[in-house]
């Protein structure tokens, strides 16, 4: 089945793993607690899937070092100004946080404009956009 909520208040109504996946698209950056809204899809589901733009690109970074301006991503719609929040961050940002939070990273994958890359190293570098799919811990 498919929810539809208010992120910022939480997903207090739903019971420890009410789904089997919970979807977050390009939303994180977005959101006022993004910590707290990763421990709450976590909790009401067993997996998270999580897409986002990545500001670490390299043409984000030239971008930025030229023009002295932050990049518009191109696969949303919006400037950083035409937002009440946003917050860029990078692939190494995110990775970090799930490690500070404890949550397992089962899979990644990375776009660059829309197509997929498949890439082992320099990430943060060369992907526009990044998927994951993420657990967390469960005690017994």
């Amino acid at each position: 089945s498919v929810r539809q909520g208010n992120l910022q208040e939480g997903l207090a109504d739903y019971p420890d793993n009410s789904f089997d996946y919970v979807v977050l698209s390009q939303t994180l950056s977005f959101l006022d607690d993004p910590q707290m809204i990763l421990d709450e899809m976590l909790r009401v589901g067993h997996y998270g899937i999580v897409s986002f733009p990545n500001w670490g690109h390299w043409r984000s970074r030239l971008y930025l070092l030229v023009t002295g301006r932050m990049p518009k991503a191109p696969e949303l719609p919006q400037h950083w100004y035409d937002v009440p929040r946003w917050q860029a961050f990078t692939v190494t940002d995110f990775v970090r946080l799930c490690k500070r939070r404890e949550i397992t990273i089962h899979d990644q994958r990375y776009l660059a404009g829309r197509r997929r890359i498949d890439i082992r190293r320099f990430k943060n570098l060369l992907s526009t956009t990044a998927v994951f799919v993420l657990e967390k811990e469960r005690n017994a």
